[in-house]
């Protein structure tokens, strides 16, 4: 059974393209988290401006096109779908952008446990990123399906995390401020992995 779901050329490549600008965006919110780069934070807001104008001008086209029965509605709907969610991973990389920046500000420092633990969700974050843009660019449904698991373990681990570092806190091993920014952190992470 044949699991494509076709889109037109025209808003194939719009699509991949703003595909390319989530995925840098995230990318980039990551690393100026990681650096406390202002300069790529500043990036970071430019490409999701970007973005939101992609999303507007896509779904104004689209609409037109399944006005004049260009499309189907399935597939209208997938797209107009995915396109949503590609606009909202590049806000929620603009909230990490925003937490990189107060981390930054305020001089928050982590523990090594929680340096350790935001990497490993990072880089969860990440796959479940490029996963989502390989089968978009695919159209295909079989590896789409690949997503759901790791979005579903992406979940799992942002709970234990937050659990862990309650206890932390609990503990006294690390100050208010920074276990408010670890779980803000995280919660930023997981709202983008739940957009995949």
């Amino acid at each position: 059974m044949e699991n494509n779901i076709e889109i037109s050329d025209v808003a194939n490549d719009g699509l991949r393209e703003m595909m390319e600008a989530v995925q840098k965006a995230l990318s980039d919110s990551l690393l100026a988290l990681r650096n406390n780069n202002a300069l790529l934070a500043r990036e970071v807001i430019d490409t999701d401006d970007e973005v939101d104008r992609m999303e507007a001008t896509l779904r104004k086209g689209h609409i037109a096109r399944l006005n004049a029965g260009a499309c189907n509605a399935t597939a209208g709907a997938v797209y107009l779908d995915m396109l949503s969610n590609l606009e909202r991973i590049g806000d929620h990389a603009v909230n990490i952008m925003e937490v990189a920046d107060v981390v930054k500000k305020e001089k928050i420092v982590f523990t090594e446990g929680a340096k350790a633990e935001l990497q490993i969700v990072k880089e969860a974050v990440m796959e479940i990123t490029g996963y989502t843009v390989s089968a978009f660019a695919t159209l295909n449904t079989d590896e789409a399906k690949k997503i759901e698991p790791l979005e579903e373990v992406i979940d799992d681990m942002v709970l234990l995390l937050k659990n862990r570092h309650t206890s932390r806190l609990c503990q006294g091993v690390c100050s208010i401020e920074s276990g408010l920014v670890f779980m803000d952190m995280l919660t930023y992470f997981e709202r983008a992995a739940d957009q995949c």
